[in-house]
């Protein structure tokens, strides 16, 4: 079996704390991520402003973007200080939000989406799958409620 590929690439850092750390990201996601190769880059929120201006045609930072060369292959771009933002918001602790980009950005690059109504129950399966393939590395996870913050974040939140 072939080991992924996965790279980290850091313009800024802040906000990361040990459960985030690279080396721990790189080790979850090569595991629980069956893909040809992906990129994880953490920027600054300038820098995430200009890209979702760029490609999405939206004003201010956003936590993540996930763009996916071909099913499994891609890059998510994430800025700390955004997840950090999103995460007060919810009042969960920062990894908790962290992990679920994590999660929610490899659905991504399995080429799905959850804009349409009829593509988000699907979305939401793979998601939740590698959020639970993530909570075997990271026990902490489990005590959160997948079904409160999917609730929150997709129901109230701003993925609607």
């Amino acid at each position: 079996m072939e080991i992924p590929d996965c790279n980290i690439v850091i313009e800024d850092a802040r906000s990361l704390p040990t459960l985030c750390a690279p080396d721990r990201i790189e080790q979850i996601v090569k595991t629980c991520y069956p893909l040809n190769s992906v990129s994880i880059v953490f920027v600054t929120p300038a820098t995430m402003r200009h890209l979702n201006n760029l490609y999405r045609s939206k004003s201010g930072a956003t936590d993540m973007l996930t763009f996916a060369e071909e099913p499994g292959t891609g890059d998510m771009i994430v800025c700390s200080p955004h997840i950090a933002i999103y995460a007060r918001r919810y009042g969960i602790p920062f990894e908790v939000r962290f992990w679920h980009l994590i999660a929610h950005g490899l659905a991504h690059l399995q080429d799905l989406n959850h804009y349409e109504p009829k593509e988000r129950e699907h979305f939401f399966q793979v998601e939740r799958k590698f959020f639970e393939k993530i909570s075997e590395f990271l026990p902490f996870l489990k005590a959160w409620s997948w079904d409160d913050y999917y609730k929150y974040h997709y129901q109230i939140g701003e993925h609607r």
